[in-house]
């Protein structure tokens, strides 16, 4: 059985003055595959390297956030870039070795292909959804998925019948909302309430979830070492987006000349990573463009590499075809 520890990037839909998104040009849903057998090995490696290179003690009383380590906030205010740049290799070393696999659905936000931001973001979360299934289905196993608590959580099954129920009053998009939504519009044994899709896809039976189990485990990132493994996973992932689409800027600031130093040295620990573990980054596109229903594109970062999937990507989302 895998153990499916989700999370996201880049949900930041607004842009700089300059025209830049804020937190990358991609939103990211996705995460790490742990197989149940080996996560004790991996919980106790983790907590080693934490140990070792942050001097966190407990991980369990000071949060391994990434966005704090990178920045250098908060507890890592005194964290030097060669500490920044020995852990997150390290990292991606010991989830290589683990063979950890990142399945992750993305969605480029420059896109034409979707109507509203509401689907703009679904369909990263389909592309995950199906992505996970295929894998888990590919080793003969099933699969449970354990997500990040977010701030809205649903009473009853009635709530998502109504898309409205997706979205606040402002109109930001309640992420929870719309994760369950889809996972309970994707299940195959659920048929207790027909969910009408929010993007329709080219096969019905083909993006059936069949192989996870249960419903979807919301636990605290902060008493969760694996929550946060994937919090570094595609938070560096993001980075890297960001820094292969940023090269056009016009300025660069500081935070983006540290995110470029960074990335181009743990590149190769990164796609390493990936590459040993047949990572799978995911997505939806409309093929010859004709088509009234969306497909799913599987990217395998060992076969393309990582700047050839975001110009993937980008061919095939931004124009809308």
């Amino acid at each position: 059985m895998f153990l499916i520890y989700t999370d996201e990037s880049g949900k930041d839909l607004k842009k700089s003055n300059e025209g830049f998104y804020r937190d990358g040009p991609c939103f990211l849903y996705g995460g790490l595959a742990i197989e149940s057998s080996k996560s004790h090995l991996l919980e106790t490696s983790f907590k080693a390297l934490c140990k070792e290179i942050l001097g966190v003690e407990s991980i369990y009383e000071r949060e391994i956030h990434t966005g704090d380590i990178f920045y250098s906030r908060r507890q890592f205010k005194d964290l030097d870039f060669s500490r920044k740049e020995e852990f997150f290799r390290e990292i991606f070393q010991l989830l290589s070795k683990f063979n950890t696999t990142l399945i992750v659905g993305v969605v480029y936000k420059d896109t034409n292909l979707f109507s509203t931001d509401l689907e703009k973001i679904a369909s990263a979360i389909y592309a995950f959804f199906s992505a996970a299934d295929y894998f888990l289905l590919s080793h003969g196993k099933y699969g449970l998925i354990i997500a990040d608590e977010l701030e809205n959580d649903i009473r009853n099954i009635r709530e998502l019948l109504n898309k409205e129920n997706l979205l606040g009053r402002r109109g930001g998009i309640k992420l929870s909302f719309l994760i369950r939504r889809i996972y309970f519009e994707r299940l195959n044994r659920f048929s207790e309430h027909d969910l009408e899709p929010i993007l329709k896809l080219k096969f019905k039976f083909e993006s059936k979830i069949y192989a996870l189990i249960d419903n979807i485990h919301y636990v605290n990132s902060k008493l969760s070492l694996f929550n946060q493994l994937s919090d570094i996973t595609l938070f560096i992932l993001n980075i890297l987006f960001e820094v292969s689409e940023g090269k056009k800027r016009n300025t660069m600031d500081t935070n983006f000349l540290i995110k470029e130093k960074l990335v181009n040295s743990i590149l190769p620990d990164l796609e390493f990573f990936l590459q040993k573990t047949k990572s799978t980054i995911s997505f939806l596109y409309k093929p010859n463009g004709e088509e009234e229903n969306y497909d799913t594109v599987f990217e395998n970062s060992y076969v393309l590499g990582l700047r050839n999937i975001l110009r993937t990507i980008k061919e095939r989302q931004a124009s809308g075809t």
